[in-house]
């Protein structure tokens, strides 16, 4: 999706031309991860995780497909279960609030995992366990997490998270970056 397509584009133009070791979070095809590693430098590398065992197989499938499996481990678990030390994180959670679920297009229903949607009452679950454990996961001087969230994401987690939000290129404010 051209949304996911900008958050590559937001973290490499933060991060710059470093090697990075980093971790995707609801990694689903893993194509935010993999996009990653794909312009990031040779000597960095990705853990992935998903929920979704089937999610797991098709992001390591797709590593493999793109010669990147040496320097892509993913795995199934939460967002609360991450381990490692990682230079930043970048996610696209499920961030659809549970109620906006029934109106949602056919074509996202019938093709997406629920559990890939929603993101509980205000649609922040998923990214809220992430920013609790990220202070534990995270190591070096910009201690980052990346997420791709609805446009009420960023103003709702910046109530409880100072964090920078950026626009999309249809000017909605679906991007946040929570500095720890």
């Amino acid at each position: 999706r051209p949304e996911t397509e900008e958050l590559v584009d937001l973290v490499l133009d933060w991060w710059g031309n470093d090697a990075a070791t980093f971790a995707d979070v609801g990694s689903g095809s893993g194509c935010l991860g993999l996009a990653l590693l794909n312009k990031l430098p040779e000597g960095s590398s990705c853990t992935a995780i998903d929920i979704s065992e089937a999610a797991v197989a098709l992001s390591t499938r797709n590593a493999k497909k793109l010669g990147l499996s040496s320097v892509y481990d993913a795995s199934q678990q939460s967002a609360a279960d991450l381990t490692g030390s990682f230079d930043f994180i970048v996610s696209n959670p499920p961030y659809i609030p549970s109620r906006d679920l029934q109106g949602l297009d056919a074509e996202v229903v019938d093709f997406e995992d629920p559990r890939a949607l929603d993101g509980g009452a205000d649609g922040l679950d998923v990214a809220r366990e992430l920013l609790d454990r990220a202070p534990l996961v995270l190591r070096g001087d910009r201690k980052s997490v990346w997420l791709e969230l609805d446009e009420t994401g960023p103003a709702l987690l910046a109530r409880s998270f100072a964090c920078e939000s950026f626009v999309d290129l249809a000017g909605k404010e679906r991007f946040a970056r929570v500095d720890f």
